[in-house]
């Protein structure tokens, strides 16, 4: 991955984190409460293709940067610790997808698209 690959700019991304800011604020307290990110938040990140961040661009993910992943995190952290909890884990392990290896090709477009912890 390296910064010429990515097809969303910081900024894009960073007004998609302001775009569902209301969600996420709403139902902050609903998740410190029930120990779970509401549907709805969950519904709001994967609408703007948040959970594709780390996903390569060869299964439909945005194959973003480092740096860029992570001030996207910081800002939905900063909104809310376990909405950009969830999202880091959510998205990490799509870090390690392009690297060399044997992979099940078939299964990666749906897992980056539906990527949720």
């Amino acid at each position: 991955m390296s910064p010429t690959t990515t097809n969303s700019s910081v900024s894009s991304l960073l007004d998609a984190v302001h775009q569902i800011e209301p969600v996420i604020r709403t139902h902050a307290a609903d998740a410190e409460h029930e120990r779970r990110l509401s549907d709805s938040v969950t519904d709001a990140v994967r609408a703007c293709g948040l959970y594709r961040l780390w996903c390569p661009q060869a299964f439909g993910g945005l194959e973003v940067d480092p740096m860029t992943a992570f001030r996207v995190v910081e800002a939905v952290s900063q909104i809310d610790s376990a909405a950009g909890r969830n999202l880091q884990l959510s998205t990490g392990i799509d870090a390690i997808a392009p690297l060399p290896g044997p992979t099940d090709a078939s299964r990666r477009p749906q897992a980056c698209q539906e990527s949720a912890v």
